[in-house]
């Protein structure tokens, strides 16, 4: 055999052996894709049916997220947004204590009204967004403490329970310290975040030791027996399927900026959210994933009217078809599910 021989025979080898290995690479992808619809790779699902949307966003498993869609579809509250107040205000001054134990109030307390709280607190604008009323804004002093405040207290009237637990669960996670002080009450080392009522309380230390955190205790516990309004939302919460959830992370939004606080959205509005919407959600257990933190999100918003709802469907639509391929489902009037 010649050398132009062997060498046009090796060429060929060569060529085929690309090829096949080409081929091979061409059925692993179609392979991998094929399984990457069902698990694996984040989808987002979206489902309008007359004025409400339901969804499921980071979900790794399509048939999980399937089921917890319809499953929430059924059950999304459609009447109980709006518990009545059964309860006349009472100045806010008069639920903060003069002095529990050794700590005293501070001369300085401040009451600020709606969008006063501006002049207060940075990030006001998530407070607005959740129906702030107003805010009683003091310090207290321990007397063997120093002379110095060493811890600043907000008691905020957030209108309704509903905005009060919507403002307090933002603080809400896996790893949160939940304990029953008031409704329900956060705690770390610096702060604590409570609810009651139609009212958020936060208290902020200023200085951490064990003495200064039960103040916080101590002083939180003497508010909210001062606040003898309470409020049910389990009729509420419970709407969102129990299994998979992680206790603890029901939450609840009105705007995009409240629901960029709790999870990574789109930087555009997909849900085209307003004061006017009502959005209730939780993290679930994601099949599709070994890492705990990497959680599937289960939300529903109730729009104004169908029209609204709607028209926020096809917004979203269009936007997520524009990331890449969308497939049509078979759940509620329109449903769709993405790569996202």
């Amino acid at each position: 055999m010649s050398e132009n021989t062997i060498a046009v025979t090796h060429g060929t080898a060569t060529l085929f052996q690309s090829t096949q290995m080409c081929s091979l690479l061409l059925v692993f992808l179609v392979l991998w894709m094929g399984c990457a619809s069902e698990t694996g790779s984040p989808h987002t699902i979206v489902v309008v049916q007359d004025k409400y949307i339901i969804g499921a966003l980071n979900v790794r498993d399509v048939k999980q997220g399937k089921q917890l869609t319809k499953r929430f579809l059924d059950s999304f509250p459609r009447s109980v947004w709006t518990i009545p107040q059964l309860h006349k205000r009472i100045p806010l001054r008069k639920r903060l204590p003069d002095s529990i134990g050794t700590w005293r109030v501070g001369e300085d307390v401040r009451l600020y009204h709606g969008r006063q709280l501006m002049e207060h607190l940075t990030g006001s604008q998530l407070f607005l967004d959740y129906g702030f009323v107003e805010m009683v804004s003091t310090v207290y002093y321990e007397k063997y403490l120093g002379k110095d405040p060493l811890l600043q207290v907000d008691l905020y009237d957030m209108d309704t329970p509903i905005n009060a637990f919507g403002i307090y669960s933002l603080q809400r996670n896996l790893q949160a310290r939940r304990q029953g002080i008031g409704a329900e009450a956060i705690i770390t080392d610096e702060s604590l975040d409570a609810w009651k009522g139609r009212y958020y309380l936060k208290i902020q230390a200023w200085n951490i030791a064990d003495a200064i955190s039960e103040g916080m205790v101590r002083i939180a516990q003497e508010i909210f027996r001062r606040i003898d309004e309470s409020a049910d939302l389990s009729a509420l919460l419970g709407t969102l399927p129990a299994d998979d959830k992680f206790p603890g992370t029901e939450r609840v939004f009105h705007t995009y900026r409240a629901l960029d606080q709790i999870t990574l959205v789109p930087t555009v509005d997909v849900l085209q959210l307003s004061q006017n919407t009502n959005g209730l959600l939780a993290e679930y257990r994601n099949k599709g994933s070994k890492l705990d933190f990497d959680t599937l999100i289960l939300f529903g918003v109730e729009y104004p009217n169908p029209e609204k709802a709607a028209a926020a469907f096809e917004f979203y639509r269009t936007y997520i078809q524009q990331q890449g391929q969308v497939e049509n489902l078979e759940i509620g009037t329109m449903s769709f599910i993405g790569l996202y």
